[in-house]
């Protein structure tokens, strides 16, 4: 017996809550595609799971859907979005899972590898799917074998866990984050990337600095951030606060304490 399996990324963002009409893949079943299996046996794939290479990275990548893509041009059948990437990471990664099961003798699609998420499926306007879209910040993990059952929706059948960068907690008043990274350059992405989950208007202002001498210096960068976006056209919040210590949870992984004024 055949099954149809992928494997691919969770993938987690502010979701609009209203959405132009067409065949909406429903939020629990959004994901990026790595390396499509096709039609295949399900107990040949599993007796390989043990070598399959694992994501390099601990923590899961951040990036943001910078534009809308009608697939293919001629005829559309489908609407994704882009997923620009803060590093080459996944891409690299991509590339190693795809080499790895060519080495297994699994067929994998040769084209050029595209980096995105399928939203809506057919029937769909597509002038205003287009002008619809608008740059959404976006986190990914964990990994998993994905098997489709049809109709837009699957299911894990394996699962590589991923720390996601950052969680929301609970704070008196303001709004405050959990920020996760293997260094604090990751602290400062991370955190915008957070931050953008509230008001994606800020992603505008995205800039990669060359250093970051220490957490009064990252604060600052954010409320740089922040400042620009409320000249533009308004902020949600009012600024970062000058809050915390950075700390070590474990090797190789950091965590700082976020607060945001609102």
């Amino acid at each position: 017996m055949k099954t149809r399996l992928f494997f691919g990324l969770e993938v987690h963002a502010p979701w609009p809550h209203l959405w132009p009409k067409g065949r909406l893949i429903e939020e629990a079943h959004r994901h990026l595609t790595l390396a499509f299996l096709g039609s295949v046996s399900l107990p040949d794939v599993e007796k390989t799971l043990s070598s399959c290479p694992r994501p390099p990275f601990q923590i899961g990548p951040c990036g943001w859907f910078d534009t809308s893509l009608l697939i293919p041009k001629q005829e559309p059948r489908l609407v994704a979005w882009h997923a620009h990437w803060l590093d080459d990471g996944v891409r690299l990664y991509q590339k190693e899972l795809a080499d790895w099961l060519r080495e297994k003798g699994f067929g994998v699609d040769e084209r050029g590898w595209l980096s995105h998420i399928t939203m809506c499926r057919q029937p769909f306007d597509s002038e205003e799917w287009t002008h619809f879209f608008k740059p959404l910040p976006f986190y990914v993990g964990p990994l998993h074998l994905y098997e489709s059952l049809g109709h837009s929706t699957y299911r894990p059948l394996w699962t590589s866990s991923l720390a996601s960068p950052f969680v929301e907690i609970e704070h008196m008043a303001d709004i405050a984050f959990m920020i996760y990274g293997k260094n604090i350059h990751d602290l400062y992405e991370h955190a915008l990337i957070a931050l953008a989950f509230k008001d994606p208007s800020l992603l505008i202002h995205w800039r990669r600095p060359a250093q970051i001498a220490g957490v009064e210096e990252l604060v600052m960068l954010l409320n740089e951030a922040v400042r620009l976006t409320d000249q533009d056209a308004g902020c949600e919040f009012k600024a970062v606060s000058f809050h915390g210590d950075i700390q070590s949870v474990q090797e190789g992984l950091l965590q700082w304490e976020m607060i945001v004024d609102v």
